[in-house]
This record gives C-alpha cells, structure tokens and sequence, in this order.
C-alpha cells in the first residue's frame, strides 16, 4: 500500500491552498475581496424601516438616557470608592470625564525644521550618471 504524504507530526494529509470550488476573488483563503463590506445592508423593507424608526421613537430615546445616566452613575461610584482599585479607579475617572467634557482632539503639526514649511524635493536619477 503506497503511503500518503503528509505533515510532519499532524497525521492529516497536506492542505495545498483553498478549495477547488472557491471562486476567484471570493470567499477562499483570504476571506472577502478586499475592500468588500461585510456587513449586511438595511434594505427598505418593514424591518429596515422599523430599525430605522427606533432612533427617533421617544420611549426608545427616552430609555437610552435612563441607560445613559445609571452607567455614569456605576462609573461615578467605581472612580469615587475608596476600596477599589487603583487602575479600575483612574479607568472609570478618565472614562466619566470623557463623557462630560469630550475627549480631547489630537491635533499634529506637520511642518519643517524650526517650523518652516517642508520642502520637497525630487531628483531624477539615471543610470551611468
């Protein structure tokens, strides 16, 4: 009986690439084609119009801020008690901050020596020269 090769010290035959029926571009060994969405889209049917509706229905606003204002409240206890942790403390204040005041921009500079604009600058080089 003529012996298989297989991988070392797997026991399993060797796996050469994806299936014979994956389609090129496809789902295959890299998954979606890049710059593929893979979220599933709202279509206009009634459960898209109805998940639509929920963000300006006021009951669903109204329990989003009850929401809204326990979880401050656990981040206020948490940052505030004496008997936590240290790192959980700090987390939970720098959270709650965020959340009253905003979270800072990150703003960057982009500029030259000293402040100066960049310069670019293009060289074309050629063999022999």
């Amino acid at each position: 009986m003529p012996r298989t090769p297989r991988n070392p010290g797997s026991g399993k035959a060797p796996h050469n690439g994806p299936a014979a029926n994956a389609g090129k571009g496809g789902d295959g060994w890299g998954g979606h084609p890049k710059g593929a969405s893979t979220a599933k889209p709202i279509d206009s049917t009634a459960d898209g119009d109805a998940i639509r509706a929920l963000r300006h229905d006021p009951a669903n606003v109204a329990a989003k801020a009850v929401l809204s204002g326990a979880m401050r409240q656990v981040l206020f206890d948490v940052a505030t008690n004496a008997g936590e942790p240290g790192p959980s403390r700090v987390n939970a204040a720098d959270k709650l901050l965020d959340r009253i005041e905003g979270k800072a921009t990150q703003r960057s500079e982009v500029s030259g020596r000293d402040g100066s604009p960049l310069a670019v600058e293009w060289r074309v080089v050629r063999p022999g020269d």
